[in-house]
């Protein structure tokens, strides 16, 4: 299927969210890319788990060059990344949904770019982190589901899969950090190179080290059962129904031109 223009990645959706539902396995230079497409509330859409179908693939391995690559290539141009994620703000909370306005990246060992081994680079605009319009979209589905979202914040990107230190927690704090994932890089920075609008939807499940209980993954009081069983994923399907019929049918957002305005050197053959 071409023309699923509304993309969501996400670590697990349930099997009703999709009608139509098919699996398709999309060619990249980076590997192939495992992407579910059907409708959403009549709505061609296309899903990546991004860390597979059993959610058993740590955050640094995930391939996001052949994620976002396939959704591109699949007629993708608005993206949804849903986060789980941790809070470093005393204020936000477990249970907590926040669509942030800025990111930093800790990562250590990532590629960071499509273009890492060609005759040429791109350096995006980073003035706007996530697309302003998409996010606009966003906050009002959230706000037409009657769910309360921190309309800004500012994401934490670390390289996982281990936990944060409390004195890394408190530092991030320190320097107006909100909260704590690490899928966000370089999926955001792709997505701009691939000239698609992103926007996160980000769901507080647990307090950062050192500020709440010990954290798990597993367990009775793991994080994968607090998501399980706290009606979060029926909240967040919500919202994506909601925003996947409200969104126009162009975006007027500058997210398109932005790999055109900073590109340098010969563009690679694969580049559409």
């Amino acid at each position: 299927m071409n023309g699923c223009e509304f993309g969501i990645i996400t670590s697990h959706i349930s099997e009703g969210f999709l009608d139509n539902r098919q699996v398709q396995l999309v060619s990249t230079p980076w590997g192939d890319a495992k992407i579910y497409t059907g409708q959403t509330q009549g709505v061609d859409t296309a899903v990546v788990l991004r860390y597979g179908d059993n959610a058993d693939l740590a955050s640094h391995l995930v391939n996001f060059r052949a994620n976002i690559w396939g959704l591109k290539k699949l007629g993708v141009t608005r993206v949804i990344s849903q986060n789980a994620i941790g809070s470093c703000n005393p204020h936000i909370r477990p249970g907590d949904f926040v669509v942030p306005d800025d990111a930093m990246d800790f990562t250590k060992n990532r590629i960071r770019s499509f273009f890492q081994d060609d005759v040429c680079w791109v350096r995006v605009d980073m003035s706007q982190p996530f697309c302003e319009e998409l996010r606009r979209y966003l906050l009002d589905a959230c706000a037409d589901e009657r769910i309360e979202v921190c309309p800004t914040g500012t994401f934490i990107c670390t390289e996982g899969p281990r936990f944060e230190t409390p004195a890394e927690v408190r530092y991030y704090n320190s320097i107006g950090g909100d909260i704590l994932g690490t899928p966000m890089f370089p999926e955001l920075v792709l997505a701009k190179e691939a000239g698609m609008c992103y926007a996160s939807l980000s769901i507080v499940i647990n307090m950062c080290t050192g500020m709440g209980p010990e954290i798990y993954q597993n367990g009775d009081d793991g994080l994968m059962m607090v998501y399980e069983r706290t009606s979060m994923e029926d909240k967040v399907e919500r919202i994506l129904k909601n925003l996947a019929v409200r969104l126009p049918e162009k975006l007027e957002c500058p997210c398109e031109s932005l790999t055109e305005k900073g590109f340098y050197g010969i563009k690679p053959e694969w580049y559409i």
